[in-house]
């Protein structure tokens, strides 16, 4: 069922995403560029969103390969969409377990902290 909304929205929503965080504050002792953000859907086909900062002024988008992500976002298709178009906060969704984050947790609240939704 979400397969179809997560392509759907995948495009549309990653372009809103990518303009709210790619100004974000970096952490005091932030690791070495690039950064890699991942984020991993269940119960859909689609292969998941890596948003790389490979610089300050350069960032893009990429399906995931072997390369390790710094934070790897995880979550199920209905809280994406919830995410997606601002219906659930970040921190709500972690709050209650819906949103996992693992790896280099600075980083992690910096990303998710420039999301706004919608």
């Amino acid at each position: 069922m979400f397969d179809n909304v997560f392509q759907t929205v995948g495009g549309s929503w990653f372009k809103c995403w990518v303009w709210a965080w790619w100004d974000i504050a970096r952490p005091p002792q932030p690791p070495p560029f690039p950064v890699r953000f991942r984020f991993t859907v269940s119960g859909v086909t689609a292969p998941g969103t890596d948003f790389v900062v490979a610089t300050p002024e350069e960032q893009y988008m990429e399906v995931p390969g072997e390369v390790p992500a710094d934070v790897t976002f995880r979550c199920d298709a209905q809280t994406f969409v919830l995410l997606a178009y601002g219906r659930l906060s970040p921190a709500s969704a972690r709050a209650t377990g819906l949103l996992t984050a693992e790896g280099h947790q600075a980083w992690a609240e910096m990303f998710l902290r420039g999301y706004s939704g919608g």
